[in-house]
């Protein structure tokens, strides 16, 4: 990326500015290949600006609202508790962020080898958004997000009354989707985009309650957060020739924009991320587990392993997943 610009706050809202570059609705890789994860990501709302989105952004809120705080910490903790078994603390931070979001759409995760699973798919996912995926890479993301889409389908079936499937099911009745696909890849959107954001603000936490032995509540991730422990660039590209902060840029120019300043951490306009409560009660309950627990000792090292637009803080070397990082920032 190129060096940040200033004044985030006011590109975060330009009306020419969107987060795919101009005609480019999909990666190469994806627009090549095509299939399921090329057609979700079309329908992802963090990839769209179209004149569908300000309902269906509005909508997917309204829904993350109505989501209690209680079942969300209730979630975490079962999940935190599953991870921190047999497979250390770099499962721990993969797997809760986005086991407790699958777990609130009632699909099947009840043990650590379906953390697993939906880890290894989630990379799978990242790995065939990379700008040079390879045709393997995007086959096996393709198969990883039927898999994925399935699982919601079934969890849609079988456990309607899982807390954020009531709440999705109870606040999209009745909205006319422009396929039907859209709505599926709007519930996949959710664990997509609770996987390595979820992660990086996991593992950060997890750094301070080994360095000062507390677990840090809501304010402290949000510091945690604007210091650099979560997604710390965006993207967004020039639509049309315009003007950005007095100067005049070209259609298709990308501007790097910074998300460090407190009130940035979750985004800002039309993108900012709906799902702010639900990360932050997620991390909390996990780390309150943590600091709770007799199970496991907390880890006593650490590396940091850097992505274009956020840091990773893993505990055990060569226990992680596969990282590549994916066309979302």
């Amino acid at each position: 990326m190129p060096p940040t610009t200033p004044c985030p706050h006011a590109l975060l809202h330009h009306p020419d500015l969107g987060v795919r570059p101009p005609g480019q609705p999909r990666p190469a890789t994806l627009a090549r290949a095509g299939g399921p994860l090329a057609d979700v990501f079309v329908r992802w709302l963090r990839q769209r600006d179209d004149a569908r989105h300000a309902g269906e952004k509005a909508l997917l809120t309204q829904v993350l609202r109505s989501l209690p705080d209680e079942a969300v910490r209730r979630e975490a903790q079962r999940q935190a508790a599953m991870a921190a078994g047999e497979h250390g603390w770099d499962h721990w931070v993969w797997a809760v962020p986005a086991a407790t979001v699958a777990g609130l759409l009632g699909m099947n995760m009840g043990s650590v080898d379906e953390q697993r699973a939906l880890v290894r798919r989630l990379r799978a996912v990242a790995a065939a958004l990379a700008e040079n995926a390879s045709p393997c890479a995007v086959q096996a993301g393709n198969q990883a997000t039927e898999a994925l889409l399935l699982a919601l389908r079934d969890a849609e079936a079988t456990a309607p009354d899982a807390p954020l499937q009531h709440s999705w099911l109870h606040g999209t009745a009745g909205y006319r989707w422009a396929d039907a696909l859209t709505g599926q890849a709007h519930r996949l959107s959710m664990l997509w985009q609770s996987h390595e954001a979820g992660t990086a603000l996991l593992g950060h936490g997890l750094l301070h309650l080994v360095r000062t032995g507390l677990a840090p509540g809501r304010e402290g991730l949000r510091d945690i957060a604007s210091g650099g422990g979560a997604v710390r660039l965006t993207r967004r590209f020039a639509q049309r020739t315009t003007e950005v902060s007095g100067r005049l840029v070209a259609a298709g120019t990308l501007l790097a924009v910074s998300l460090t300043d407190r009130s940035l951490i979750f985004g800002e306009g039309p993108h900012r991320c709906p799902g702010e409560s639900l990360a932050l009660t997620t991390a909390e309950a996990a780390l309150e587990w943590a600091a709770g627990q007799t199970v496991r000792a907390l880890p006593a090292g650490h590396y940091t392993v850097a992505l274009p637009n956020m840091a990773l803080v893993m505990f055990e070397s060569g226990a992680s997943p596969t990282l590549d990082q994916g066309d979302v920032a």
